[in-house]
């Protein structure tokens, strides 16, 4: 499960501006200058050398955004922490009372907003208010698995860049989701000052980020597990729930729980196979949650993960990249690829375009098939078996006609009224819609079925269903990222945290 801190003003009294950050000030703040340019032994973002060598530049990136955005929309920065805190509560405040009575209107807006952005399925998504703030319901109670190994803590460094990859997509979304044609004007018809409230929340939100050490994160954790402003999972069916005390929140936990559940192929048996990699035990599994998802974390991964996300965006423009199934590729990639691959869409945009590309087409081309896997030995690629009907497949297939039972008459010419009477009552459907309305069985006019198998016009292309991601690890309530599917069958394989 994943959430959004909420700093509540009265908890950052005794907390000291790190140093760097001053009132008038727009200096990225030295304290981390320190940390990413010595990770602490032990972090584990220290377990990945992308980075090693790219995290404290990408985090200085985003601050430098945050900075000019700021400036652009009158918003203020550096201002001391317990300042910048009672600001984030009253624009927090104003929002609400502004979407109040519009809950449902909201809801349905942040799905539509997402489903767009993604190409998913809009009742794949599920959303709800937050009344206040709070943790969660059944908070996580992790083992630490196996030891770490060299092997292991690669793979541990490599859930960072994942975890922040998830992250940066929510607080992206934070930070411009509104101003998505879909949402914009509608958000408008509710009230004309709610855009600039989110641009000036966002904003707000993405700056505390830098306002505190990792130690302080630390040393708070437990408050700050109570204070979250938003939560996503994924259920059991693999649909994503976000919840959010706002519209703008909910879309950011919609957005990080999709990219979050797509980014787990890192431990999905299927896909490390198609990817040359061995498959994970359940104990080494759970030690990479252990000490990949961690709250203290998180505001490194938000200062990097934005800005990577950002680049990530930029390398997705190619002609039919699926921005999900770039994440699962990269999720299931060996540990030097991810680096290498997030090297290049760092600080090569242009190659990075085609490099994204690749990975698309070898997705389209099954060279790592999320669905169904490999050819069984007496299997025939599919292409083969149906080349001699290649026109004839996908207007049939819309039709709900299995491809292999299809009638094998020319287009246009007649049908045998047998075998048609037949499929359809193996179909048990009625006739579909647009098909002659003659009785089934009985002959068609041949120029009026041949008109079926025209091009459809005018209609939106329905968006491809996603992979569910299975893994033996279940529904780990991980700090930082929404759980993993898995088979609960058998309870023998899991630790103590994770039985009923």
């Amino acid at each position: 499960m994943s959430r959004d801190l909420f700093i509540n003003p009265h908890m950052t009294s005794s907390i000291r501006l790190a140093s760097g950050m001053r009132k008038t000030a727009q200096n990225y703040p030295d304290a981390y200058e320190a940390f990413w340019d010595n990770i602490p032994a032990g972090y584990a973002l220290g377990y990945n050398d992308f980075l090693k060598k790219e995290g404290g530049a990408l985090s200085r990136a985003n601050y430098a955004y945050l900075v000019a955005s700021a400036r652009e929309k009158n918003i203020p920065v550096g201002g001391a922490p317990m300042t910048v805190m009672k600001d984030i509560l009253d624009t927090l405040q104003q929002i609400k009372a502004l979407e109040t009575g519009h809950e449902e209107e909201l809801i349905d807006l942040a799905k539509d907003v997402v489903a767009d952005i993604f190409k998913v399925n809009r009742d794949e998504l599920n959303a709800k208010f937050m009344e206040e703030p709070g943790g969660a319901e059944n908070p996580p109670q992790q083992e630490k698995g196996a030891p770490l190994t060299p092997e292991l803590e690669k793979e541990v460094g490599k859930r960072s860049v994942m975890n922040g990859l998830a992250q940066g997509s929510g607080l992206h979304s934070l930070l411009s989701v509104h101003h998505h044609p879909i949402a914009r004007d509608r958000v408008n018809e509710i009230s004309n000052e709610l855009l600039s409230l989110y641009d000036r929340f966002g904003n707000l939100i993405s700056q505390s980020y830098y306002m505190m050490t990792p130690d302080q994160i630390e040393g708070m954790e437990a408050q700050l597990e109570e204070q979250g402003t938003g939560w996503s999972e994924t259920d059991e069916q693999g649909n994503v729930q976000g919840s959010g005390m706002t519209f703008s929140i909910i879309c950011q936990e919609l957005v990080k729980g999709l990219v979050a559940k797509f980014s787990n192929h890192q431990f999905d048996d299927q896909s490390r196979q198609e990817r040359g990699l061995p498959e994970l035990s359940e104990e080494e599994k759970t030690a990479i949650l252990f000490h990949a998802d961690n709250l203290k974390y998180e505001p490194t991964q938000i200062q990097f993960g934005t800005e990577l996300w950002r680049r990530f965006l930029s390398a997705s423009t190619g002609e039919g990249v699926d921005k999900l199934d770039i994440v699962s590729y990269i999720g299931a990639s060996p540990v030097e690829e991810v680096d290498d691959s997030m090297e290049q869409v760092t600080e090569n945009p242009e190659a990075a375009v085609d490099l994204v590309s690749n990975m698309q087409e070898s997705v389209n081309n099954g060279e790592f098939a999320y669905e169904g896997g490999p050819l069984k030995n007496d299997e025939e690629p599919e292409e083969e078996r149906w080349q001699e009907d290649e026109e004839d497949a996908p207007a049939l297939n819309e039709l709900g006609v299995p491809l292999k039972d299809a009638p094998k008459a020319e287009i246009g010419g007649e049908v045998d009224e047998d075998e048609w009477a037949s499929i359809m009552k193996e179909l048990d459907a009625p006739a579909p819609k647009g098909i002659p309305q003659e009785e089934m069985g009985d002959a068609v006019d041949p120029e009026e079925w041949a008109s079926l198998f025209a091009e459809p016009k005018g209609d939106a292309e329905k968006p491809k269903p996603k992979p569910k991601v299975d893994s033996p690890l279940g529904q780990v309530n991980a700090p930082g990222l929404p759980p993993v599917d898995i088979d609960d069958d058998d309870d023998d394989w899991k630790p103590s945290w994770m039985r009923d």
